[in-house]
């Protein structure tokens, strides 16, 4: 039985911190080049990194929140999931195509020291199916990882929706003790910590409690109370940097829902665009511009705005579409269309 929709207020920060976080992963990888050791920039950007952990904390909150404001049912979870699939495969698979495409090309135009690539059909089938996290293959595009771990997660929203976002300790604190418990178990075996749900846990339960509130189910210190024990959880799991991360996420989400700017509102629109070509492109663009020697600065503002460019036109010619797609699978029904992870 489906539950009343809930009516749907614009957490327009929740864009924001998206297009920074985005653009935080971005500037890591583009500055985590050997010529730029020991450099300023090089320092600066080395932080970026935990952008990814934001993430984990807005889809947290952006997901189950939808869910509730379209009035998500379990007896949607199939269509649910094909939305999900139809939203984010599109420009996921563009993007694996063009990591081969441009690694072929490298290699066949003898650019740089680029050697020939050896993707196995294996490694493929893995990577489309996003179970290279739990099968041992090479990453197509390195960041790839992070959307195998979005995928546990809409199967486990999905399936507990209703249970997850009441905003009871007796779920969510069995659910704390349960990923803490399968993260130590999942490290007795060859699979990296890291590329389980249960690692990051903490995170998603922040961004789930802060849904909770936004949709009346949870007061503001039964809030507070709950990020202060999921913070207290993530320096333990994790660390206290990616907890002071996932904690003013989270704080923002719940705070600040009418912060907005539009170069920063922008940024977040294309934020999966970038989030899925910066490697591909913005990695090759900074070999290239470092050749000739600029500032390091100046290297990474030019990489950096091809790297922009570029997520526009993958954002206009495959997001965009998928979007369209995806609105429209189930139409006629109540089912949410949250946005796509970054």
């Amino acid at each position: 039985m489906a539950t009343a929709p809930v009516v749907r207020q614009e957490v327009r920060v929740v864009t924001l911190l998206r297009g920074l976080a985005a653009l935080a992963v971005g500037i890591y990888h583009l500055t985590n080049m050997d010529y730029l050791s020991g450099t300023l920039l090089r320092r600066a950007g080395s932080v970026g990194w935990m952008g990814v952990e934001s993430f984990f904390v807005i889809s947290g909150f952006v997901i189950p929140y939808a869910m509730a404001t379209a009035g998500y049912s379990s007896d949607r979870f199939g269509n649910f999931l094909l939305r999900r699939i139809v939203r984010i495969d599109p420009p996921y698979l563009a993007s694996m195509a063009l990591c081969m495409g441009l690694a072929y090309a490298s290699a066949a135009f003898r650019l740089g020291n680029a050697a020939w690539p050896d993707y196995s059909v294996g490694q493929v089938l893995a990577n489309v199916g996003y179970l290279n996290n739990f099968l041992g293959y090479t990453q197509i595009n390195r960041v790839f990882w992070t959307l195998g771990i979005e995928f546990q997660y809409y199967i486990l929203i999905g399936a507990f929706h209703a249970a997850i976002t009441r905003g009871s300790w007796t779920v969510t604190g069995p659910v704390l003790v349960a990923g803490i418990v399968l993260d130590r178990l999942v490290q007795q075996t060859a699979i990296h910590p890291t590329h389980v749900i249960s690692h990051w846990v903490p995170l998603f339960l922040m961004g789930i409690a802060v849904a909770s509130h936004r949709l009346g189910r949870l007061s503001t210190n039964g809030l507070l109370l709950k990020l202060a024990v999921f913070a207290a959880a993530a320096v333990i799991e994790l660390s206290t940097g990616i907890m002071l991360v996932a904690l003013a996420t989270a704080l923002l989400i719940a705070f600040l829902p009418d912060l907005t700017s539009a170069p920063l509102a922008w940024l977040g629109r294309v934020s999966y665009s970038l989030y899925l070509v910066h490697v591909p492109i913005g990695e090759r663009a900074m070999n290239l511009v470092q050749r000739l020697h600029p500032p390091p600065l100046v290297g990474l503002l030019v990489a950096l705005g091809a790297t922009l460019a570029a997520s526009w036109i993958f954002f206009r010619l495959i997001e965009e579409p998928a979007r369209r797609w995806a609105s429209a699978v189930g139409r006629g029904k109540p089912v949410p269309g949250a946005p796509a992870p970054a």
